[in-house]
């Protein structure tokens, strides 16, 4: 369910259907979970709910994620429950990710964003840069 959550809704925009998660260009962003090289992810846990996650997988060329850069960069995605966003909850989700991609000796990570994602600024701000434009989405690439 995190996946569905960290899909971005443009203003006055319908929610997606959850089939969505069924297709194959999503598939690749759960299916055999820890079998593939880059997998890694941390969760805000409360005990009774999940507040939210973090993970990142490394794709192939023939199985391409929507942030894809290269085979040995791993794709971040993320997830925060409404009730804890803006107050520093997925900046340290994010951070901690990064770091244990920089522990496990991955050179970048990279991820996409909507272009009218305001979280934008938040990617920038941890040294994300803009490295493509797809039409809706921005490809961004943080160094290690």
């Amino acid at each position: 369910m995190a996946l569905y959550d960290a899909l971005y809704v443009r203003e006055g925009s319908e929610a997606f259907d959850l089939a969505i998660l069924h297709r194959e260009d999503f598939k690749i962003y759960y299916e055999a979970w820890g079998s593939k090289s880059g997998d890694l992810a941390y969760v805000i846990d409360s005990g009774e709910k999940l507040l939210g996650a973090a993970w990142g997988r490394c794709f192939c060329e023939s199985d391409q994620s929507h942030g894809f850069v290269d085979e040995n960069t791993p794709e971040l995605t993320i997830a925060i429950d409404a009730s804890i966003r803006g107050k520093s909850w997925g900046t340290r989700l994010l951070n901690k990710l990064i770091n244990g991609y920089r522990t496990l000796s991955f050179s970048q990570v990279s991820l996409s964003v909507d272009q009218q994602n305001r979280v934008i600024r938040l990617y920038e701000s941890l040294g994300f840069e803009i490295v493509s434009e797809q039409e809706t989405a921005f490809t961004m690439l943080k160094l290690l």
